[in-house]
C-alpha cells in the first residue's frame, strides 16, 4: 500500500530548505512535483522559475515566473525575480520594466533597487544606475554588491577617487567578492 503523499505545505517547505541549501535541481524537482498536484501554487511556479533560472535555462525561467505573475501580479518578490532572469537574458529594458513594477508594490526592496541599477549601467543611463545603486544602499548599506557596481558606474564616467572610494566600501564588507 502507497503511502499518502506529503501536505503540500511540507513539500514546499522541504523544497524552499533545499533551495537555501543551495540544492537547486533538487529544490526545483521539489517545486514541480507540487506544480503536477497543484498548476496554480502560486509559490511552486515562481520558485521553479527562479531555479530554472538559476540552473542556466533562464528563458524557461522567465516563462515560469511570467506564469506565476499571471496566478499573482501583486507580487513584488515575482516581479523583482523576472526583471533579473531578463537581465540575465541581455534584455535590460524589459528587466527595467519588470524592476520598476517590483518597486512600485514595494519600494524598499533593495534587491531590485540594485538590479535596476545595474539594468541601467548596461543602457549606459549612467546617473540613473547610480542613483539606484545609492537607494539599494541606503536601504541595505551593508549591500557590497550594490557598493561595487556603484564603483563601476562611475568608474565609467571616469570618477576615480568615487569609484575607488565605491570599490573600497565593497571590499571592507565582502573581502572574499571575486572582483
Amino acid at each position: 500500500m502507497n503511502a499518502p503523499p506529503r501536505p503540500v505545505k511540507q513539500q514546499l517547505s522541504e523544497a524552499i530548505a533545499l533551495f537555501q541549501q543551495g540544492h537547486i535541481a533538487d529544490a526545483e524537482a521539489g517545486f514541480r512535483a507540487i506544480m503536477k498536484r497543484d498548476p496554480r501554487h502560486f509559490d511552486a511556479v515562481h520558485l521553479a522559475g527562479v531555479a530554472a533560472a538559476m540552473a542556466g535555462r533562464a528563458e524557461e525561467g522567465a516563462t515560469l515566473i511570467r506564469r506565476a505573475l499571471a496566478i499573482n501580479p501583486r507580487s513584488a518578490a515575482a516581479h523583482g525575480n523576472l526583471g533579473s532572469t531578463l537581465i540575465r537574458l541581455g534584455r535590460y529594458s524589459d528587466g527595467l520594466i519588470s524592476l520598476d513594477r517590483a518597486l512600485a508594490i514595494d519600494p524598499k526592496a533593495a534587491n531590485a533597487h540594485h538590479n535596476r541599477g545595474f539594468a541601467l549601467m548596461k543602457l549606459k543611463r549612467l546617473d540613473d544606475a547610480i542613483a539606484a545603486f545609492d537607494r539599494a544602499i541606503a536601504l541595505q548599506p551593508n549591500f557590497a554588491a550594490a557598493h561595487n557596481d556603484r564603483g563601476s558606474a562611475l568608474m565609467d564616467q571616469y570618477k576615480l577617487e568615487e569609484a575607488l572610494a565605491a570599490y573600497e566600501k565593497a571590499l571592507s564588507l565582502n573581502p572574499h567578492a571575486p572582483g
